[in-house]
């Protein structure tokens, strides 16, 4: 059989990432709140990091109240609306107003195989997974607003999330595409480039880029899902 050694990321939809729902999704990826669905036992940690102070990651283990969380997110929100409001657009340098349905943020997922995790230290994920993200920030020229390592989950993962705005002030998620057929206007990436990324980096630490399920035919079950089962196996006991 052969050897499960990948990393995937997968980017949450952008439609899905109302202010609200990132104060939910972020307060999640740093454990503000705590799903009922995570593991109890001595291991179970989660390493939270916020945005880069001084240009260093600095590991957190309390995190914030959802409050704090929410202030947090809508100070970003606010300097992300100056520079977009603020920056000359065109030949003519018009400026524009930001929409009110503006997606502020972006939220993905790096996963990694459980079975070349064996291989791997915690430190080393930890440390190759920032420089990561330090990667992709300076790739799509903007900021990350948080990231959470789960190890109190079914297996090791890094939750993370960006500024939908780069440094020209302009959103980025809608410039990733699934694939682009002919050159779109500001196209920056598709899906398959940001795969690529991943299984570049991470291949040092022995993993190589996830297939698309479009090939495999894997369908990804939610933790919460997968929780489900496994109690509903006990209790069949």
């Amino acid at each position: 059989m052969e050897k499960k050694d990948f990393v995937c990321i997968r980017l949450t939809k952008s439609s899905e990432m109302t202010v609200k729902a990132t104060i939910g999704r972020m307060c999640h990826d740093i454990r503000a709140t705590r799903p009922g669905y995570l593991r109890d036992d001595p291991d179970a940690k989660c390493y939270w990091f916020p945005e880069k102070s001084e240009g260093i990651w600095k590991m957190k283990s309390d995190p914030l109240s959802v409050k704090e969380v929410s202030e947090y997110l809508h100070r970003h929100i606010a300097d992300m609306k100056k520079r977009y409001e603020e920056m000359p657009r065109g030949e003519n340098g018009h400026f524009q107003r930001a929409k009110i349905n503006t997606r502020w943020f972006m939220q993905g997922i790096l996963i990694f195989s459980k079975e070349q995790l064996q291989e791997v230290s915690t430190f080393d994920i930890l440390i190759n997974s920032t420089r990561f993200l330090d990667v992709l920030a300076e790739k799509l020229k903007t900021k990350v607003v948080w990231a959470g390592f789960h190890d109190d989950e079914t297996t090791l993962h890094l939750q993370f999330g960006l500024e939908n705005l780069d440094s020209e002030a302009h959103t980025i998620q809608r410039r990733i595409n699934k694939r682009v057929d002919q050159p779109e206007r500001n196209h920056l990436m598709t899906t398959n480039e940001l795969q690529d990324m991943a299984g570049e980096h991470f291949k040092e630490l022995g993993f190589r880029r996830g297939i698309s399920r479009d090939v495999t035919g894997a369908k990804h079950k939610e933790v919460r899902d997968v929780f489900r089962i496994e109690q509903a196996e006990l209790i069949e006991k």
